[in-house]
C-alpha cells in the first residue's frame, strides 16, 4: 500500500487528514467558577507587602507585653509562698523569773501544731549584768545535732544569742512537734548592784519558725525576768 501524501493546504482549503491518522482531541470548556482558598494572616501579610520590619516590631512588642505579665505572675506565686500559714507556734523563756547568783539557767520552750523543720531564734539581754556560760539541750531531745548557736564572744559583747534550728525530714523522721524545750541557756551574774534585775527576752522580728518552706504565725513569745544580787 502507497503511504499517504499529505499535500500543503492551499488558502481556503481544509487540510486533508485521512482517517485514523490523528487522535480525537477534548476540548475543555473554562469552568466558571473560582475556588477560594484561605491563607494565613502572616503569609497574606507578606504578600501584601508588609515589610519584615513591621512585623518584627510588632513581634517584639507581643513578646515585651507577654514577659511583664510572666513575671508579674511568677512574682505573685513568690509572695503568695513567703507568707504565714495557718498553723501556729508559741515560743516562751521559762522560768518567769529567777534569781542570780548561783549559776542559773533559763529554758527555751517551742510549741507548734505542725512538725517544726527550721527556725530561728534571737535571744536579747543585758552584758553589763549578766553573761551566757553554756548553751545546751535536754539530755533526751533527738535533734541536738541539728541546733547551732552563735559562739560564746560574740554573744556576751553583744548581748544577743542566736539559736538556729534545722532539720531535714525523711520518711521515718519529721521535726519536732507539740511542746518541747530546744535549749538550756546558762546564766552568770555580772551585776554587783544589790537587788538589781533585767531581763532575758525573745526578739520578735528575729524569731521565725517554718514547718517546711512556709512560717509559722508565732501567737505568743514569752521572756524572763532575772533578779540579780536579791536578798529576797
Amino acid at each position: 500500500m502507497d503511504p499517504i501524501q499529505s499535500q500543503p493546504a492551499t488558502k481556503g482549503q481544509q487540510p486533508n487528514i485521512s482517517g485514523g491518522s490523528l487522535k480525537p482531541t477534548a476540548i475543555l470548556e473554562p469552568i466558571s467558577e473560582s475556588v477560594s482558598i484561605r491563607v494565613p494572616w502572616y503569609k497574606r501579610l507578606f504578600v501584601s507587602g508588609v515589610r519584615t520590619e513591621t512585623v518584627w516590631r510588632l513581634s517584639f512588642v507581643m513578646l515585651f507585653i507577654v514577659g511583664i505579665l510572666v513575671g508579674l505572675a511568677f512574682q505573685q506565686r513568690q509572695v503568695t509562698t513567703t507568707h504565714a500559714g495557718t498553723n501556729h507556734a508559741r515560743v516562751s523563756l521559762l522560768p518567769i523569773s529567777t534569781h542570780l547568783p548561783p549559776d542559773t539557767f533559763v529554758q527555751l520552750w517551742v510549741t507548734t501544731d505542725a512538725p517544726l523543720t527550721a527556725g530561728q531564734f534571737e535571744v536579747a539581754f543585758d552584758p553589763a549584768k549578766v553573761t551566757v556560760v553554756d548553751v545546751t539541750t535536754p539530755a533526751d531531745f533527738k535533734f541536738a545535732n541539728a541546733i547551732t548557736v552563735t559562739p560564746a564572744g560574740t554573744v556576751n559583747k553583744n548581748g544577743k544569742l542566736t539559736i538556729i534550728f534545722a532539720v531535714t525530714p525523711t520518711k521515718t523522721m519529721s521535726g519536732p512537734n507539740g511542746t518541747f524545750q530546744l535549749t538550756n541557756i546558762t546564766l552568770r551574774a555580772k551585776s554587783k548592784t544589790s537587788n538589781d534585775s533585767t531581763e532575758i527576752r525573745l526578739v520578735p522580728q528575729d524569731t521565725k519558725l517554718f514547718h517546711d518552706a512556709v512560717p509559722f504565725s508565732i501567737s505568743a513569745l514569752s521572756n524572763t525576768i532575772l533578779l540579780i544580787n536579791s536578798k529576797e
